[in-house]
């Protein structure tokens, strides 16, 4: 809510009445109510911007959303399966709750095939997140 609405009295019927103290409605002589009870509530902005993935990113089985996420500073690009914690979708976008860091860099596309690679070779991969750990060297397409 805009700030100056904080603490001031509002009409139930009129809410273009509003004063800074209790009262009644000029219009209809209704008691004034707070503006925090009509629903007026201030809303605390985050502090910083939620990190957030493009849509194309993780893969969703149902109950685990999976990204893959290309280790820095290797000399053959290498992508490490990981398991997201999702918020709500916003547009083409998905808020990423825990499971990420910022400055991460994820694959958006290709993602699906360097999957069925892990799976081919009985890795951790999106279907099967308890099988041999390793990550995945050599896929240029992501």
């Amino acid at each position: 809510m805009d700030e100056a609405m904080a603490g001031k009295w509002i009409c139930p019927m009129h809410p273009g009445v509003v004063k800074d103290e209790v009262g009644s409605c000029d219009i209809c002589g209704m008691d004034l109510v707070t503006t925090e009870s009509l629903g007026y509530v201030k809303v605390d902005a985050p502090k910083e911007a939620p990190l957030v993935i493009p849509v194309s990113a993780p893969l969703i089985t149902g109950a685990r959303a999976v990204v893959y996420v290309q280790l820095p500073e290797r000399e053959t690009p290498t992508y490490e399966g990981r398991e997201v914690v999702l918020g709500p979708r916003a547009g083409d976008y998905y808020i990423v709750k825990s499971g990420l860091d910022e400055g991460e860099v994820v694959v958006t596309s290709g993602n699906f095939k360097i999957d069925s690679a892990l799976q081919i070779r009985a890795r951790p991969s999106m279907m099967s997140p308890k099988a041999e750990k390793a990550p995945m060297r050599g896929h240029h397409n992501h």
